[in-house]
């Protein structure tokens, strides 16, 4: 009898804390990464994988940015140099360069180039400065963090819709 009513309870428990999580917002990570000298973050979501930089397949007739097009797990994906889309100088290839691959499921596989990686954030970490910057539309906020330091988080989706973004072509 002792058992059944401990099973009991542990059930109910159990069905409580489902509820309970399933009415939570779901914790958000993102990712840091460097972009010339700005700092910017990514939806983990909404970020693939993380690469050295490939070896490219360079793409005539395009627009600077795009790098060029790379074999990843035999899935073709353009390379931008985020930076250089963003007005910016070129990246400079360095041991501590990226890839951040994103918009697989958008339809348009493509990896950003960045200068490094900075680690993994969490919203709450940050203080909220405002929304979209400046009317860019890949922009979703801005944030600063404990030390001052700026950081913009970056729309994957939003910039993989973008139409400078899918035209690419000279």
């Amino acid at each position: 009898m002792k058992n059944r009513a401990r099973l009991l309870a542990y059930q109910q428990e159990l069905t409580e804390r489902l509820r309970a999580s399933a009415s939570a917002p779901i914790a958000t990570s993102l990712l840091g990464v460097q972009v010339g000298d700005e700092s910017w973050l990514i939806d983990l979501r909404h970020a693939g994988e993380i690469l050295f930089p490939p070896h490219l397949v360079p793409t005539p007739l395009t627009r600077p940015w795009l790098l060029g097009m790379a074999n990843v797990r035999s899935a073709f994906f353009g390379i931008v140099d985020f930076a250089r889309f963003c007005g910016h100088d070129p990246t400079l290839i360095t041991a501590q360069s990226r890839v951040v691959l994103g918009g697989s499921k958008l339809g348009l596989p493509f990896g950003l180039l960045v200068s490094r990686i900075l680690g993994l954030k969490r919203p709450e970490q940050l203080e909220r400065r405002s929304g979209q910057a400046g009317g860019i539309p890949w922009i979703v906020a801005e944030y600063r963090d404990a030390a001052g330091r700026p950081w913009k988080q970056l729309d994957m989706p939003g910039l993989a819709l973008h139409a400078e973004f899918r035209h690419a072509a000279l």
